[in-house]
């Protein structure tokens, strides 16, 4: 049963961006490669972020009633999502970017106000 709800959670994620994969299929001549790739990064996407999920929603249920191993799977959590996070940080500009990212749009908001 607890397999089953990991496996609800991966789907869920997955149908929720699936509408994207299916524009990018209509693309003329490479639009079923792009979006067989695309298909298989959001499931592999949908699958890291189901972990420290569950494990959230799982742990939230064991405190009510074991403390200590609730504890422990919300410590087992945090420890997956720090690492999801750092090592997603390294990759592809990271941090950096997400500043950019920010700055700029701290910068339009006080250009509309």
């Amino acid at each position: 049963m607890r397999i089953l709800s990991f496996l609800c959670i991966v789907l869920g994620i997955y149908l929720f961006f699936s509408p994207i994969v299916e524009l990018i299929g209509y693309i003329p001549l490479v639009g079923g490669i792009i979006s067989g790739i695309l298909g298989f990064a959001i499931l592999l996407a949908a699958f890291l972020i189901a972990i420290p999920l569950y494990l959230i929603f799982t742990a939230i249920s064991w405190l009510r009633f074991h403390l200590k191993v609730g504890l422990i799977l919300l410590g087992i959590a945090a420890v997956i999502t720090i690492v999801i996070l750092v090592l997603n940080g390294k990759g592809g500009g990271g941090s950096d970017s997400v500043a950019a990212a920010s700055s700029h749009f701290l910068g339009l908001r006080k250009m509309i106000s």
